[in-house]
């Protein structure tokens, strides 16, 4: 299944030339134009002019409502919108702004109670993912019965208070590079990008990563501590690391508790999955909304992948209702690529403050199996080339032994080890103490 989202680019912004050949079906820069002279209509509009970094911007108030709306344009099937917008200058501000063909929302399903509810995170920015500066967010009209062949206004509108202003720089909208740069550059011209450091652009419109721009997954995070979340993790939105009360899986130790009142995802950063064996790739992680995290059906969590900086994304699976339950995910093969990320998504909940939910030992390893397989856990240390993961368990000594792995009672325990590929004679065994 494929759902469309926004992106939101965490590289530098790209200067872009206006041409008048190509793709670009509407361009405005308010760095050089005021909104008046362009013919684009705020709807409260804050006193500033300029923000964050002293250039021109169009600036809005925090209310609720509060908009930015472009003159009628001519919206070609599958066009792309690129939109350099800020919410805030380093300081959290939350807020939610909504893309709008005039009237409707493209592609929104945000807060259906039908099974549509899995189906789309809606063309939504959320404050919190540009609250650091201006940030450059792509949605595709693709999909969008509101937006193909029409001619309409584009309405950015802020959907929910924030408590700074906001402000957007530079719309564009394009018909050309059919993959949208791929979420890592912009369209300069009919399948042409301008793609961020550590990509190029590709013949069918995109943007692909050079070798050796995004890291080879080893993901191994048991949320222990807040600490280095960022190595792997580009987005923790409306999560904390705490001693959480959704169930034991998380019952005796830290786990990445969401119940923030805004948006709830976990987003990792882009992950180079062509450096892992052929076989597969697994991805591990113990999910629970038992205890006073109480969830229905529909309020559950969506696991997804995007090979498009977020984009688009592909649901590889949902979890849903009360549980405490441990998850191993393959991905699939069409996911495995130079510039993959995967996402924890809570699409919608009841009420704003529960339907709460934990997350818990995220690991990202391959499965190639192993011919043979020992662990020892000498040195106090699990080896990562024979250990899947050690769910509520650490190496160290135990009953005079000092190669031990020793789990608490309190916790759901759980060993995995890397798959091993067993004779078909029947003559393997396995011996443990």
């Amino acid at each position: 299944m494929m759902w469309t989202s926004v992106l939101l680019t965490v590289g530098p912004l790209l200067c872009f030339v206006t041409l008048s050949q190509g793709g670009i079906v509407y361009e405005v820069d308010f760095t050089t134009q005021t909104p008046a002279a362009a013919g684009v209509s705020l709807n409260s509009a804050a006193s500033a002019t300029t923000f964050c970094d002293g250039q021109g911007a169009a600036v809005l108030s925090t209310s609720f409502g509060s908009s930015v709306q472009t003159p009628e344009i001519q919206f070609p099937a599958n066009s792309w919108i690129y939109v350099d917008m800020s919410s805030g200058c380093g300081s959290v501000s939350g807020g939610r702004f909504d893309f709008k063909i005039g009237s409707f929302a493209i592609n929104n399903a945000q807060g259906s109670t039908s099974s549509s509810v899995w189906a789309t995170d809606g063309s939504t920015v959320f404050g919190e993912l540009i609250d650091n500066g201006f940030q450059r967010v792509t949605v595709t009209t693709a999909g969008s019965s509101t937006a193909a062949g029409t001619t309409n206004t584009l309405s950015i509108v802020a959907a929910a208070t924030a408590s700074t202003n906001w402000a957007v720089r530079r719309i564009v909208v394009t018909a050309g590079c059919a993959q949208g740069c791929s979420g890592h550059g912009r369209c300069t011209n009919a399948d042409t990008c301008l793609c961020d450091d550590g990509y190029v652009a590709t013949v069918d419109g995109g943007c692909a990563a050079n070798t050796g721009t995004n890291p080879a997954p080893a993901i191994r995070e048991q949320f222990d501590t807040s600490v280095g979340l960022d190595t792997w993790f580009d987005w923790v939105i409306g999560g904390t690391v705490q001693n959480s009360d959704c169930g034991p899986l998380s019952s005796t130790a830290p786990a990445l508790h969401f119940d923030g009142s805004g948006a709830r995802r976990l987003i990792t950063r882009d992950l180079d999955l062509t450096t892992m064996p052929a076989s597969g790739l697994v991805v591990h992680w113990s999910y629970s909304s038992a205890g006073s995290c109480t969830a229905s059906s529909t309020e559950g969590v969506v696991f997804a992948a995007s090979t498009n900086g977020g984009v688009t994304w592909s649901v590889v699976t949902r979890v849903s209702g009360d549980r405490t339950s441990d998850w191993d995910v393959s991905v699939p093969q069409s996911l495995i690529t130079k510039a993959t990320r995967f996402m924890w998504l809570q699409p919608g909940r009841s009420l704003t403050t529960s339907d709460e939910w934990a997350i818990d030992d995220v690991f990202v390893v391959a499965t190639t199996p192993l011919s043979s397989l020992t662990e020892a856990a000498s040195g106090g240390e699990l080896s990562e080339s024979s250990t899947l993961y050690a769910v509520g368990g650490e190496a160290g000594p135990h009953c005079g032994r000092d190669d031990a792995v020793v789990f608490s009672t309190l916790s759901v325990p759980m060993l995995a080890t890397m798959p091993v590929d067993l004779p078909a004679d029947g003559t393997a065994f396995l011996q443990f103490d």
